[in-house]
């Protein structure tokens, strides 16, 4: 028998309802403002009007998700502390787009960052490659991440709700099977027309209440609402906490009883298998004892700290989106800085000590349900500890961050297959308020087929790897574009298809993949910054041999594009024919502000991370070192280059006459 969870009580269903009504009054709110005339500039990049606070805000709400709490605090359960660095390593990558690429995203006056293909490529090729990233970004890279979003959503849906499965027979006849039971025990599967399981009502009523409100409201009401949620989700995470150390008696015993839990063998992860050592639990860094069998994990943290930050370090997708919106260039650099701080400072401490108070205070997954994991235990534990009305609360910004990401995935995907595919290819000629209602029509799409793919995923942290893995090939020609005038479309065409095929590869127990872990998932996980080295490796080289092998883009079509964006680097005699235009200048203050900005960041989390073991001293040490790498970040700022940046009117002339 499994233990039993209280269920929500009427004060939580009040919380979450109201929750729910600020939500979509504040898309019917913009809903209406996008009736009043909207256009795609308007949809999508909320006329470029945006300020630092709320773009980096609405940034930090999109990354929050309802994923990352199950994940990260469930790490703590398998890897530690340590596995971290697999996101934390993203620290080098979000400096570098904010003061090597913030300002030119926000010079090039686009819609989407995959319109930047042929703003800065020109020809057959460059259309392909727009087609090709369209549909690649919006369709299989946009909908995996909505997938594994909206796998977390169904995961605390499983636990919160606690609903039967409704089994519906061919001859028409309807059965209610109690939660946790399998029906195919009851029932014979080929008699059965159709089984609404936890997790297909979990996806059905995810999709169903985010679609709305996201649909009609454009990028203002996606935003405006990230605003209020990350509030709420913030706030439900340190309750939490606060909670678990209470329980534990502060940082110090918590500490302990964790290691004492894990030392005693108590702890299991149900169907996962496999459970951290103590050692690894509270560790910064991983194990460097290869004898000990810590190769793996010294492999990974090189991978996370050296080479997989480089992929995100242009900041494309919904990060380029939002700095398209913003004011200026200071705005745009501004809102990466509040979001490399909220993001990678604050946000992950609540879950972290969620999944170490786990460990003692719900050490054996496997009581609670037959199909249970990891990812589940921090759901446990909020319904587990939590009293009424906190836990409404708790649950509503779980739901807060499911919807801030999902509102944001679904608008910028629909931006590519909208701004990139239909209008590119199919509708060149049409009113802005056909193009709205087609991207209207865009979102509903997505948000379904990301509820498709979530029904067929099982793992959050294994959609994670995938993710990467798919991007590892492309990120260094990403970065090199703006900065290299003899980067041409087939430069992207090869490294793109060499990822794909060296993924599939890698990744396939029919191929090499039973050599790097496929078939074990703990083996296939620890195997993951092999994999990664290998697909970033060979698809390098072989887009730099394309690159030489075929020719650079037009001469003409390269000026057109310095003289919009005046990007720094090798531009040489592009920049002659240009008319030597004051281009942005990028040099030792951009370097300097990197360096100490990563330091800062780094300190930082170190000082919050000591202060929540209770390792006072060193928290204070980190701190100092912090702060004062900041200041230093801070000075550098006013060595940069600011000069020559269009105002907000001209953007509009310039789009209007192009």
């Amino acid at each position: 028998m499994y233990e039993q969870l209280q269920p929500l009580q009427l004060i939580d269903w009040i919380v979450i309802a109201a929750y729910f009504l600020i939500t979509v009054g504040i898309g019917l709110y913009f809903a209406g403002k996008i009736r009043e005339g909207g256009t795609l500039t308007e949809y999508f990049v909320a006329g470029r009007k945006m300020t630092w606070w709320l773009a980096g805000t609405s940034l930090v709400a999109t990354s929050f998700a309802a994923d990352t709490p199950l994940v990260i605090s469930g790490w703590i359960r398998t890897l530690g502390l340590q596995r971290n660095w697999f996101w934390w390593g993203g620290i080098m990558g979000m400096m570098l787009c904010t003061f090597f690429y913030a300002r030119l995203w926000r010079r090039a006056r686009i819609i989407t960052d995959v319109e930047f293909v042929e703003l800065r490529y020109k020809g057959n090729a460059a259309a392909i490659l727009r087609g090709f990233h369209a549909s690649y970004r919006s369709l299989i890279q946009n909908t995996l991440v909505l997938s594994w979003v909206t796998l977390a959503a169904t995961k605390i849906m499983e636990i919160v709700l606690d609903l039967p499965t409704f089994v519906i027979m061919k001859n028409f006849t309807f059965h209610l099977v109690q939660s946790g039971v399998d029906f195919t025990t009851l029932y014979d599967p080929n008699l059965v027309f159709l089984a609404i399981d936890e997790k297909l009502f979990g996806i059905i009523l995810c999709v169903s209440t985010t679609v709305g409100y996201c649909t009609f409201s454009g990028l203002w009401g996606v935003v405006a609402a990230d605003f209020f949620q990350f509030i709420c989700a913030m706030a439900g995470c340190i309750i939490l906490a606060v909670v678990v150390l209470l329980e534990a008696g502060g940082p110090g015993p918590m500490v302990q009883k964790a290691v004492e839990a894990i030392n005693s063998g108590i702890v299991d992860n149900g169907t996962t298998g496999y459970v951290v050592q103590a050692r690894d639990v509270f560790s910064f860094t991983p194990p460097f004892n290869i004898k000990e069998g810590g190769f793996l994990a010294l492999w990974a943290f090189i991978v996370f700290i050296g080479l997989q930050w480089w992929a995100g370090g242009e900041g494309g997708g919904f990060l380029a989106q939002r700095l398209f919106s913003c004011k200026d260039e200071k705005h745009s650099v501004a809102a990466m800085l509040w979001y490399n701080f909220a993001n990678y400072v604050l946000r992950p401490w609540p879950w972290i000590i969620a999944g170490v108070g786990s460990l003692f205070l719900i050490p054996k997954i496997s009581a609670f349900g037959p199909n249970y994991n990891h990812e589940h235990a921090y759901v446990i534990m909020l319904m587990k500890f939590l009293p009424a009305g906190l836990k409404g609360v708790m649950v509503a910004s779980l739901m807060a961050a499911y919807m801030s990401t999902v509102s944001t995935h679904v608008n910028f995907g629909a931006s590519y297959l909208v701004n990139d595919l239909y209008k590119r290819f199919i509708v060149r000629k049409a009113t802005q308020r056909h193009y709205v209602h087609i991207s209207e029509i865009a979102v509903i799409f997505l948000t379904i087929l990301a509820g498709i793919f979530a029904y067929y995923s099982e793992s959050i942290s294994g959609a994670w790897l995938t993710f990467f893995e798919l991007m590892s090939g492309t990120g260094f020609v990403i970065l090199v574009r703006w900065y290299w005038w003899r980067i041409n479309p087939w430069s992207e065409i090869s490294a793109m298809i060499s990822s794909l095929v060296i993924w599939t590869l890698l990744n396939n127990e029919m191929l090499l993949g039973k050599f790097f872990g496929a078939g074990d998932p703990e083996l296939f996980e620890k195997f993951y910054p092999v994999r990664f080295t290998i697909n970033l490796l060979v698809s390098t080289i072989i887009w730099v041999t394309v690159t030489y092998l075929t020719k650079p883009v037009d001469e003409q079509h390269l000026v057109r594009f310095y003289k919009r964006v005046r990007p720094a680097g090798l531009w040489g005699h592009i920049a002659l024919k240009a008319g030597n235009l004051n281009h942005l200048q990028v040099g030792w203050a951009e370097w300097i502000a990197w360096a100490t900005g990563v330091v800062s960041l780094f300190a930082m989390i170190f000082s919050l991370g000591k202060l929540c073991f209770g390792m006072y001293i060193q928290s204070l040490v980190y701190g100092i070192i912090g702060l004062i790498s900041a200041a230093g970040m801070f000075a550098m700022l006013t060595k940069m280059d600011w000069s020559g940046m269009p105002d907000f009117e001209k953007d509009v002339e310039d789009e209007t006459n192009e």
